[in-house]
């Protein structure tokens, strides 16, 4: 109820249409194998840095989906109004700082990500798509394995 009440309806149907993107392509289904990879390969932070990008890829083609059905400026303004609830539980929102850390790092860390999120479905195309995919993937797949195998 609190995200209804701080979304327009032109900025819910955008981000609606956000979430039926990912549903689409079955993209809650990717993130828990990314939860699965994260927990056995915690050791690694080059594995972390690696799907967190993953993660980031996954919402952008969410959001070029939403873009291409014109409402880019819609899932914009849900996003900005979103990122800025305190304490709400969401991954827009950066955790509190550890102690000891400096206060507001994180905080301006984030408002940075999310601007750059907004602008990025503005100023890029859509990316295009290269031949061999699914070979690219798995090639990729196996390479990180064996990386991670013989480094760590």
């Amino acid at each position: 109820t609190g995200t209804l009440s701080r979304l327009s309806d032109d900025e819910l149907r955008a981000a609606l249409a956000h979430e039926l993107a990912h549903a689409a392509r079955r993209d809650p289904l990717m993130g828990w194998l990314l939860m699965v990879v994260r927990t056995l390969a915690s050791f690694s932070p080059a594995a972390q840095v690696v799907a967190r990008q993953v993660v980031q890829e996954l919402e952008y083609r969410a959001d070029v989906t939403v873009a291409r059905l014109g409402h880019s400026a819609a899932l914009s303004r849900a996003i900005a109004a979103l990122a800025d609830i305190p304490d709400s539980e969401t991954d827009l929102v950066p955790p509190r700082s550890p102690r000891g850390f400096p206060r507001g790092l994180l905080a301006r860390a984030e408002r940075v990500a999310v601007g750059n999120r907004c602008e990025r479905v503005f100023a890029r195309p859509e990316p295009t798509r290269a031949g061999l995919g699914a070979l690219r993937l798995g090639l990729a797949a196996v390479g990180m394995t064996a990386l991670l195998f013989f480094v760590v």
